[in-house]
């Protein structure tokens, strides 16, 4: 599905509620003011832009104001997106335990998921940090 716009609807229900969306995102402190950004739909329409979606900020704020999404700077995106990493991490566990069925095992060798990358800074040739991260399927949780 393009999250850029089309099917956007529903790619958000497959993901939950509306009603359910806002209450995990206030509760993980995504959406405590509601100014530009009306609901947990919305914010996640623009993480997703964002994120995966492969656009700057600049062309996130851009693109939303074009489809009448959300009307914000780009710096008020970067910091809407830096409270929402908690609650997408949530919405990522949750998602992938709903798909792949699991609700927990004992008595099986312990599985994790682990991914690393090198980041540089633009420009440069040289590897500045590497991020790792791991996914517990049996806790859920991102390490």
């Amino acid at each position: 599905m393009n999250i850029h716009h089309d099917n956007w609807s529903a790619l958000l229900a497959c993901i939950g509620k509306p009603e359910e969306l806002d209450a995990s995102a206030r509760n993980a402190g995504a959406l405590i003011r509601r100014r530009e950004i009306r609901d947990a739909g919305t914010l996640l329409h623009l993480g997703l832009a964002y994120g995966p979606g492969g656009m700057s900020l600049r062309e996130a704020t851009a693109w939303a104001q074009l489809h009448g999404i959300a009307e914000l700077s780009d710096v008020a995106l970067m910091k809407r997106l830096q409270n929402a990493v908690d609650w997408f991490a949530i919405l990522a566990a949750q998602t992938l335990a709903a798909r792949a069925g699991f609700t927990g095992c004992t008595g099986y060798r312990k599985l994790r998921l682990i991914d690393g990358t090198a980041i540089g800074a633009p420009g440069g040739g040289s590897v500045q940090w590497r991020l790792h991260m791991g996914y517990d399927p049996h806790t859920c949780q991102f390490t």
